[in-house]
């Protein structure tokens, strides 16, 4: 037999000896009885076999056969109580500090009585850390594995708090050594991990190798060097999962991508080389574990690290110090491409297997809102926030791209759920650009330009066929309207002629606004997913903008028209008039919700005659109001009477409108 074959040998006998282990403990934990395996059963054979023949009689075709995983075994186990819990993990834990507290105390009593000079202490604290791997693996080999990975854990955790001594406090050895030496220990155990299939152990390597930096490093302006080892230690944890479903160790992937953004992004440029890189590495860092991640990473765990890694990108916008900067805008830009293109590039493969993985029938929703609205939301206010100024025309200009990219983006995932979501990312983004293109001295402008927008959303929307952007237009709609009526709020009273003014000249513009958008949901190929119900009930919502507008442009121009006497005889009237009107509309359209406002106005002018009118002090106009309402007050009550021709109510009336 060769060197070759007694290895093999000797691994599979130590596989064996784990399995039974394994076997023992479930047996146990199930209280079944132990019942010895069948004579012909596969292992009896196969052991029985080497008994009688040897080793040399095993077949070539066996030593030729490539070396698997062990798979793991689905654990049989019931839940666990809190007594179970507080006994398997609790006392370890427990064990592990007390271990370790132990050990600094020993060191501080031989350190006060001058036992142990810095070398012997360093040397000390390597040994007792191999020996603790070394009776890990024991246990190990033995079938003790949880309590062999807890000595493995406890092993590497002396290991860099040797390191820390070592290096920062001690300088018995120059920081980098001690990095290195810290950085070796965790991937060593990182490799035992994979090899053996072991979570939790590949969690605390990636972690520890993770975390080495911040622990064996006293020079915290050494950031380039910090970055790039961030960068490359990532890739390598990301990459080492493949396609094992580890969730474990890859929230301690993204926790230390985290420590490591949030990190970079606080370092203070000024007392670094290279400040203006420096400023940049809370941008560039997160981006260059981006594009490391795309190809090394496979397609379980893929979609969920690039997520992670563009969110990262975005707080490392927000966190840095330097907020305005035209770099930063284009590697924002560069990196919401780079994302957005490799989520909807690698979905095919991922998104299946994400759902299953995760149990949830909601996971492609919930994948979607993240993936389509919120990561592009999230970078979008980066960008905003690397502009000099938020109203500004670079801040115009990132709104109207990002809401392009996300139109395309729409159009592209037309079939799928991303499709709405992009609609919105796009609507939401569109609706910034307004605003940040024109400051409130800029009147006609804003309005204009938000009139303008609001047409173009409801046309795109119409196109595409998402409600969204249709919503987004009604509400770019909305606010010119809001605007149109602060610049009419914004006039000095009894300075201007009702209705014959440049604030007039701007309302108007906002009601044609909402009578284009009228003429646009009104189209029969509108929408044609939406019911019935919900087709009549945004044609009111445009109505209801549209006239509203209206009325309360005509109050806006009443309220400070010439003087006070003209100004409240008009306003009472106006309130008459519009009421009967709108209960005559509501009567011919049957539409019950135009009656009922219009009644209410009516009696609102009544009310207002009865106690403002006494106060005017021109008889005749306190005369006219009187007779005037009073006139329309008798038409409304005579139309609710029933008495006017065409007025009463049809014998099979239409469907009315709420």
């Amino acid at each position: 037999m060769d060197a070759g074959d007694s290895d093999r040998l000797a691994r599979l006998e130590r596989e064996v000896a784990i399995l039974r282990a394994e076997f023992a403990k479930l047996r146990e934990r199930m209280r079944a009885p132990a019942s010895a395996p069948p004579a012909d059963s596969p292992r009896n054979v196969r052991f029985a076999t080497t008994a009688d023949t040897g080793p040399a009689s095993e077949p070539p075709v066996a030593a030729a056969t490539p070396r698997r995983r062990p798979t793991p075994i689905p654990s049989a186990n019931p839940p666990h109580s809190f007594e179970q819990a507080v006994g398997r993990y609790g006392t370890i834990a427990v064990a592990t500090i007390t271990v370790l507290v132990g050990v600094g105390i020993f060191l501080n009593w031989a350190i006060e009585r001058h036992l142990l000079s810095p070398e012997v202490r360093v040397v000390l604290g390597y040994l007792g850390a191999i020996g603790l791997a070394i009776g890990g693996i024991r246990l190990r080999i033995r079938g003790t594995r949880e309590f062999g990975n807890v000595l493995l854990a406890m092993a590497l955790g002396i290991v860099h708090l040797v390191c820390w001594s070592a290096g920062p406090l001690l300088h018995v050895l120059p920081s980098s050594v001690a990095l290195a030496i810290g950085f070796v220990a965790s991937m060593v155990l990182t490799e035992f991990a994979l090899r053996h299939e072991e979570e939790a152990l590949c969690a605390i390597g990636f972690g520890g190798a993770a975390l080495a930096p911040f622990i064996t490093s006293e020079d915290s302006t050494n950031v380039l060097a910090l970055a790039v080892y961030g960068v490359i230690v990532l890739a390598l944890s990301a990459a080492a999962l493949r396609d094992r479903p580890w969730e474990m160790a890859r929230n301690v992937t993204m926790g230390s991508f985290a420590v490591y953004v949030v990190a970079l992004a606080t370092t203070h440029a000024a007392h670094t080389a290279w400040p203006q890189l420096v400023n940049r590495l809370a941008i560039l860092f997160p981006i260059t574990v981006l594009l490391a991640i795309i190809p090394l990473t496979h397609s379980r765990h893929r979609r969920t690290l690039v997520r992670f890694a563009t969110a990262g990108v975005a707080v490392g916008g927000l966190l840095r110090e330097d907020h305005s900067s035209l770099w930063s805008i284009v590697l924002i830009v560069g990196a919401a491409v780079i994302a957005i293109g490799a989520l909807d590039l690698f979905r095919s493969d991922s998104v299946e297997r994400e759902a299953e993985s995760e149990a949830d029938p909601e996971a492609a929703r919930r994948n979607a809102f993240i993936d389509a609205l919120a990561l592009p939301l999230v970078l979008f206010l980066a960008a905003i926030v690397a502009t000099p100024l938020a109203r500004s025309t670079q801040s115009a200009t990132m709104g109207a791209v990002w809401a392009v990219l996300a139109l395309f983006m729409t159009h592209r995932n037309r079939a799928e759920s991303e499709g709405d979501m992009y609609a919105t990312t796009a609507a939401l983004t569109a609706l910034w650009i307004v605003p940040a293109a024109f400051s409130p001295d800029q009147e006609f402008s804003r309005v204009l330009g938000a009139v303008v927008m609001g047409i173009a959303l409801l046309l795109v929307g119409a196109r595409m066929a998402r409600q969204p952007l249709v919503a987004g237009g009604l509400a770019s709609l909305a606010i010119a309207s809001l605007w149109a009526l602060a610049v009419l709020d914004n006039r000095p009273s009894f300075s201007y002629v009702p209705f014959v003014n440049w604030a007039s000249i701007v309302t108007v513009i906002v009601i044609g606004g909402w009578l284009v958008a009228l003429r646009i949901t009104g189209r029969a190929g509108f929408l044609p997913m939406l019911s019935a119900q919900t087709r009549a009930t945004l044609n009111v919502v445009v109505v209801i903008g549209a006239a509203g507008t209206a009325f309360l442009w005509g109050r806006a121009e009443l309220v400070g028209a010439w003087n006070a006497t003209a100004s409240t005889a008009l306003l009472i009237m106006y309130y008459a008039a519009t009421g009967t009107l709108m209960i005559w509309l509501g009567r011919e359209r049957h539409v019950k919700s135009l009656r009922v406002i219009g009644l209410l106005l009516t009696l609102l002018a009544a009310g207002k005659a009865l106690v403002e009118a006494f106060h005017v002090p021109n008889v005749a106009v306190r005369i006219t109001v009187f007779f005037a309402v009073s006139a329309f007050l008798i038409a409304v009550g005579y139309w609710y009477r029933g008495g006017a021709d065409g007025g009463q109510e049809p014998l099979t009336p239409r469907p009315s409108m709420p």
